[in-house]
């Protein structure tokens, strides 16, 4: 039964008609909503749920444990792993989840995932709602391995860094951040492009590259808005 369903999915990723492609996937145990589209050249694992009246892009691929909520849109080219993400969110173009170990990347509702962002399941990651965010997120780090010169193959050697990260409601991260192993960012925060994140973010926080400033959360739009008519 189980190589039935395996081979259900896999044909669902070749058919043009997205009626034929929901229904195989169904019969390949995907928990199929409401009102679905399915793109081309899509493949979907074990344990995936799509929500009512999702659509998902081309050329993506959902490997094992991927839950999407209700209304929630994924770009082209996006593969992800051990992923959950609640309804009405948006995931764009070329996001990619990795990782060595099979941890969770949870993001509640309302959420945004920037263009080409990379998620780390070698721990969890949990995001809250109305999260809009890009970068690169590390739950662990090898540097040790580089520095101790562990052999990379010999897990006995192996000194990782490993840590979980935690994003809070209402927080935008920008482009080309890095967030590393360990980080907890607070709600109402602001990250700006281009900054690397190595220690903990306290709530209604902007940080800017090279600086950390902390306001008041009722301060926070007035002060994005300033910043944005100064550059126009």
């Amino acid at each position: 039964m189980k190589k039935i369903k395996t081979f259900s999915r896999l044909c669902s990723k070749y058919l043009p008609f997205n009626f034929l492609k929901v229904f195989l996937l169904k019969l390949g145990s995907v928990v199929i909503g409401k009102n679905v589209k399915i793109g081309k050249n899509v493949y979907i694992g074990w344990n995936c749920v799509i929500g009512d009246d999702s659509i998902i892009g081309n050329n993506v691929e959902f490997g094992i444990n991927v839950h999407i909520g209700k209304n929630v849109s994924v770009g082209n080219n996006v593969v992800i792993n051990n992923f959950h993400i609640g309804d009405n969110s948006i995931i764009f173009r070329e996001v990619v989840t990795e990782g060595g170990r099979s941890n969770l990347i949870k993001a509640g509702h309302h959420c945004s995932i920037g263009t080409r962002a990379i998620l780390d399941h070698t721990s969890n990651i949990t995001i809250g709602n109305y999260v809009n965010m890009s970068g690169v997120f590390n739950t662990h780090s090898s540097v040790l391995n580089a520095l101790k010169r562990k052999d990379v193959k010999d897990e006995k050697q192996n000194e990782r860094i490993y840590g979980d990260i935690e994003i809070g409601d209402n927080t935008f991260i920008g482009y080309f951040v890095n967030v590393n192993p360990g980080i907890k960012i607070g709600k109402n925060c602001v990250i700006l492009s281009g900054v690397n994140i190595d220690k903990n973010v306290g709530d209604n926080t902007i940080v800017f590259p090279g600086e950390t400033r902390t306001i008041k959360s009722d301060n926070l739009t007035e002060i994005i808005e300033k910043q944005m008519k100064l550059k126009k």
